[in-house]
Formats: structure tokens, sequence, C-alpha cells
């Protein structure tokens, strides 16, 4: 290990979201391909052509999501179940529709009527999944390095604190679960808000060298396991972690690399 990396703590828990703001699927393992973690918000809804989000529908934490096999398996409180592909090949995901993310206009794939109709039952909107086709990735430009960013908001991955998630506790009068964050990677053994100061990430053969802060939006006041908003975390976040009025929880990344990251191993940083 290069000695400008320290060892900070170890991977605890993680997370993919095969479709942007369905519920998470805990793994033991990531694989990592050249666009980030692999299989990880690959799917999103949109509504007359812009994704939607939690922000709109807060009810879109309850649809919880499994893999078997290759399919996705989607289910919902009194609706039953539905399925979609867990990938669709380059050469079958021609793009025959366009959508907005954010200021963005990507080219995607909506060929999945009974898996529409069935989420749209749901949310009670005239909802469509739409998949990331090859041509999809969005382009950024950042002072430390341009990268590509598929359907997540703004990098490929977000990592989390234990100890910043007690800090944050201990101030809320609602219990916080890190499912709030939505992170794709969690370590302990750390100090609390230790990863506002990190300039760089290594875990076993990946680089992550480009971080930044993770502003946090209205989504974490919903529970994910009941769908119920409130006030907290973000009046404790204003609190304890907030820069120039951002309320900051975690740290974005953008991996370099091809390869995996497990539980247990070790996270570096400097």
């Amino acid at each position: 290990m290069n000695d400008d990396f320290s060892a900070v703590g170890s991977i605890s828990d993680l997370f993919i979201y095969p479709v942007k703001a369905l519920g998470a699927i805990a793994v033991d393992k990531i694989e990592i391909d050249e666009h980030g973690p692999k299989f990880d918000r690959k799917w999103m809804l949109v509504l007359d052509g812009k994704f939607v989000s939690q922000r709109q529908f807060k009810n879109l934490a309850l649809v919880t999501t499994k893999i078997e096999g290759n399919r996705l398996i989607l289910s919902y409180p009194a609706k039953g179940t539905c399925s979609l592909p867990l990938e669709i090949s380059k050469d079958v995901a021609k793009p025959n529709a366009s959508a907005q993310i954010w200021g963005d206009t990507v080219e995607v794939l909506v060929n999945q009527p009974q898996a529409s109709k069935w989420i749209s039952d749901c949310m009670g909107k005239d909802l469509e999944f739409a998949y990331m086709c090859k041509n999809a990735m969005r382009a950024r430009q950042k002072p430390d390095g341009d990268f590509t960013v598929g359907f997540a908001d703004g990098y490929p991955f977000l990592i989390t604190n234990t100890a910043s998630l007690a800090k944050i506790q201990s101030a809320c009068s609602d219990e916080i679960a890190m499912s709030r964050f939505r992170p794709n990677i969690v370590f302990q053994g750390s100090e609390a808000f230790e990863e506002k100061k990190w300039k760089a990430v290594k875990i076993c053969s990946i680089n992550f060298p480009q971080l930044s802060d993770s502003e946090r939006c209205i989504v974490t006041t919903i529970d994910q396991e009941t769908g119920k908003k409130g006030k907290d975390p973000l009046k404790a976040l204003s609190e304890l972690s907030s820069d120039d009025g951002k309320m900051i929880f975690g740290a974005n990344m953008v991996s370099k690399g091809i390869g995996s990251i497990a539980i247990g191993e070790t996270v570096f940083a400097r």
C-alpha cells in the first residue's frame, strides 16, 4: 500500500440499486466495471419523459427488489410482484426513446409494458421503466478530472460511515437507518465525519481518486421501511454537518479499475 494511504476502517455493508429510487439489495460483494457498480441503477422510472424519484413519489421506497437468476423481482404491498430483466445486452438495448435526468437528455429503451402498468397501478400515475442504453452515460467535468455517470444522481458511488450515522442519530428523535442515505458502501472503524477529510480512497485493487461531499436532500426524511416522511435527519445535519447551508453526509466517489470489493475488506484513504 502506498505510504500516502492509511487504513481507516473496513466495509460493513454493501448495496446496489438496480432501479433508481426503488429498494436496495444488500450484497456481500460488488462487481465493478468501467462505469462503476455492476447492475446499479440500470433502470429508472419516467413520467412524461422525465425521471422520477422518491422526491415525487415517496412510496417508491416501499417497492422492494431482489435478484432471481437473470430477473429482477419487484414487490409492493397488496400489489403482488412483477419482474424486469436484470440486464439487457448492448446488442438488444437499442434506444427507442429519450428521457430527461436532471439537466441531461439520454437515450433509453422503453420495452416493459407489463411492468410499467404494474408500477403505474402501485403509484397511481402513468410511469414507465426505462433501461440505460450504451450511449446513455452522462459526461461530468470536474476540477479533479472528467468522468461519466449513468442514472445515479451525480457520481457512481456513495460511501457512508457508521460513526457519522451514530452521531446524527444522537441528535434525532426518530430512528434513522442508514438506508435513508442510500449508500453503496458503508464502512466502520473511523471517527464521525472523518470521510469529509479524504482526498482519495483505495479498496483492494480499486482506486477511488475523486471524492466529493454528498449534499443531502429531502429523500433522507423518508423512512425506507414505512414510506413515512418526517423532519429528521436534515435538521440534525444542519447542526452537525453543514457547509455553506448544504447538509452533508457521506462522500460521492468515482472508481478507477475493474474488479470487486467485499464486506470485511479494509478501506484505505488519504
